[in-house]
This record gives structure tokens, sequence and C-alpha cells, in this order.
């Protein structure tokens, strides 16, 4: 039994994040989930919540409270581009890799 599957029957609250193009979302393991348990989907834009780009982020949840996080960009701010950027100690990374926390919105936002 996955660590997914033994949360939900066990009443905990349990999430699954991943890029909402990502696809993990089609795996035999979350189809499995998906059939097997209720399953709740929230799909937004990160940068409604802190983020620098306008990512598409997906959360799967065995709670229904989850979709009150969706949201779209309303195009009221700016995002920064995609592609190589440096990191704090001078590497050439990817840009999203410098985002690689969730920002301090999204956390309490849940």
């Amino acid at each position: 039994m996955s660590p997914f599957s033994l949360c939900v029957q066990r009443g905990k609250l349990a999430t699954m994040e991943s890029p909402r193009g990502s696809y993990f979302w089609l795996t035999g393991y979350v189809l499995e989930l998906m059939r097997n348990h209720p399953l709740y989907v929230s799909d937004f834009q990160a940068c409604m919540y802190g983020s620098m780009r306008d990512k598409w982020t997906r959360i799967v949840a065995s709670f229904k409270e989850i979709v009150q996080m969706d949201a779209v960009c309303d195009r009221s701010h700016k995002h920064l581009g995609w592609g190589f950027t440096t990191n704090a100690e001078g590497q050439r990374v990817w840009a999203t890799s410098v985002e690689s926390q969730y920002p301090r919105k999204l956390c309490s936002s849940a």
C-alpha cells in the first residue's frame, strides 16, 4: 500500500503536487489512487500565490477544501522569464530552481 493510500485510509490529510502538465498525473500509480479514493484537484497559477513565474501547478488532495486554492492569473503583475539564471552561489541554473520553496502566501492559503 502506498503512503498516500495509507494516510487516506487512516483519515489523515494527504496531498500530492506537481506541475499541472506533468506526466505524473497520467501514471498508473496516480490513476489507481484516483480510482480507489475520493480525491480532489486544485489547479492554480503559482504567481497568484507569490511565485515570480506564470507556472500552472496541480495539487491533488484527500480533502475537498483544496479546490478553494484554484486561481487564474489576473495579469496585474509582471512575470519573470523561463530558461537559465544565476543562483546565489553564482552558478548557472534553471530559473525555476531558485523558486523550489513554496512562497509564504501559498503556505498560508490552504
